[in-house]
């Protein structure tokens, strides 16, 4: 393959790797609320498993790269964004 054909989808794959990375944060911070017993709020866990199942799926659509892929992606960057931020705010 060209350099051009696999660049797109490797940087593609680079940012659900990240995103998917930083999911672990407010999980491991719903862990830590549980290990000192308290009741962590639905969304402090729910939400970041949500972003996690849709990366996998992205992934795994990743070969085909049409433009309803690439506005999935694009909804879901923004919706891990907004969650994100309006958690650390």
């Amino acid at each position: 393959m060209k350099h051009a054909e696999t660049l797109l989808p490797r940087t593609l794959a680079a940012i659900v790797l990240l995103i998917s990375l930083l999911m672990l944060i407010p999980l491991a911070k719903a862990v830590i609320a549980v290990i000192h017993g308290k009741v962590p709020i639905l969304a402090m866990w729910l939400a970041p498993l949500l972003i996690l199942a849709t990366g996998l799926a992205l992934l795994m659509a990743l070969r085909r790269l049409t433009p309803l892929f690439l506005m999935a992606l694009a909804l879901w960057v923004i919706t891990a964004a907004y969650f994100l931020v309006r958690l650390v705010y």
